[in-house]
């Protein structure tokens, strides 16, 4: 493994739909990433309307209120 992918940083970020606001979101914490990563990370977008099993398994680390 090359020292570049070694510190590779990967986030999941969730949505519901493809709305104005859900795009403008995406776009915003790409736009920080790429201010504080410079290009050395993975954003993964999931729509929690079409991949739900996903949002339940990542329940597990969040902090319960």
């Amino acid at each position: 493994m090359s020292e570049g992918a070694a510190s590779r940083t990967t986030l999941r970020m969730f949505v519901t739909g493809g709305t104005s606001r859900s795009q403008r979101a995406v776009v915003r914490v790409r736009n920080l990433c790429d201010r504080h990563f410079g290009g050395g990370y993975e954003l993964d977008v999931v729509d929690v309307l079409e991949r739900p099993d996903l949002r339940s398994d990542s329940r597990s680390w969040r902090r319960r209120r």
